[in-house]
């Protein structure tokens, strides 16, 4: 869909790429997962489109997965609002053959509890994003 965007934009934010490790000599930002070889902290991004009652818009939840050992989370949480300062009311170039005007608004952020009682820690923001579709005038 459109995670390259995502994931270059936060690779050239040094105020978002100062917060991973380095994995293959980039910013530890990974789409869906992350290799088992990286070091933490890092991030990962996931869509996952949803339905959206428009033909000419789709939508879709952004999730990013901020991961860092702790036991403070004020890492954690400086990244996250460095992602809210970068994504919310952002809008997205992209060369999709099928999206242009991506939009992203905040909608929620927060510590992820792990029952587990590791010293990893999770940390989770979330974004709603719309996209025109290219070319949705052929639909109707």
């Amino acid at each position: 869909m459109f995670e390259a965007a995502l994931i270059a934009d936060m690779k050239s934010d040094w105020r978002v790429s100062s917060f991973p490790t380095k994995y293959k000599g980039q910013p530890a930002v990974f789409s869906d997962q992350a290799p088992e070889n990286a070091e933490i902290p890092y991030i990962v991004i996931r869509i996952e489109k949803r339905d959206y009652n428009s033909i000419s818009v789709d939508g879709f939840d952004v999730f990013i997965d901020l991961f860092d050992r702790g036991p403070s989370s004020a890492d954690l949480r400086e990244c996250s609002f460095n992602l809210d300062v970068l994504f919310d009311q952002h809008s997205i170039s992209t060369p999709s053959a099928r999206y242009d005007n991506i939009r992203m608004y905040r909608s929620r952020s927060g510590l992820i509890p792990d029952s587990s009682n590791s010293s990893i820690l999770h940390y989770n923001n979330q974004y709603e994003a719309r996209a025109g579709r290219k070319g949705w005038m052929a639909y109707i």
